[in-house]
């Protein structure tokens, strides 16, 4: 009975994502985003191994939607709704770019540490 109603709760959120996905943006744009994104991210994950760092990313961004009435969050989110992007592609977007940023200052921090030891 339980896998009946989970079935059903993730149909209805696949169907609620794909239609936040086509309603009101360039839904060719959005794709070709998605695809790059993916493909970036997959490279990331298998070539430079950067697991922990998309782990860090996936935290902060949920933490940033459930923040999303706080006025500089509100700023970024409504650039890329004018934009024609989608949250969901958003979300992608944020992953990708704090995924990025936490490597660097995990580098840094270890950079200057190994230089302080010395």
């Amino acid at each position: 009975m339980i896998e009946i109603l989970a079935t059903i709760i993730v149909g209805v959120f696949y169907l609620l994502l794909f239609l936040e996905f086509f309603e009101g943006v360039s839904p060719f744009l959005n794709l070709a985003l998605l695809g790059l994104l993916l493909i970036l991210m997959s490279i990331d994950i298998k070539k430079k191994e950067l697991q922990k760092y998309y782990l860090i990313s996936l935290f902060l961004t949920a933490v940033i939607f459930i923040l999303s009435n706080v006025k500089p969050i509100q700023i970024l989110l409504g650039f890329f709704s004018k934009a024609s992007i989608s949250l969901f592609i958003t979300a992608f977007i944020l992953i990708y770019t704090i995924a990025h940023i936490s490597r660097l200052a995990d580098e840094g921090i270890t950079n200057l540490v190994e230089k302080r030891q010395k």
